[in-house]
């Protein structure tokens, strides 16, 4: 939610633009920093540690997921987008456009 509010303030106040793109990159760097902070919090803990070693090990390996070409829709008038993305986000948005309809 905190993400959500951050950016319609940069919206409102600042009149910056988001896309759909860069909101699901804030959101995953976002969680992944949240996943790592609470992973060596755990750490920390002798009654926790291996929980902890195993939520870090978890996230860095969501941190390496192979990437795949976006499967954006492209207007006419633009060349089809070859940039490309973590499989997950792509997913996502398929889900979430598939969720439009």
């Amino acid at each position: 939610m905190t993400t959500l509010w951050i950016q319609r303030n940069r919206v409102v106040f600042q009149q910056e633009e988001i896309t759909i793109d860069r909101s699901v990159l804030e959101f995953w760097t976002t969680s992944q920093q949240q996943l790592r902070a609470i992973a060596k919090r755990e750490r920390r803990k002798p009654e926790t540690m291996e929980i902890g070693t195993r939520l870090l090990l978890c996230q860095r390996q969501m941190e390496k997921i192979p990437t795949e070409k976006s499967p954006k829709e492209t207007s006419p008038v633009q060349p089809p987008d070859q940039t490309l993305e973590p499989a997950l986000l792509a997913r996502l948005r398929i889900k979430q456009t598939s969720s439009r309809r």
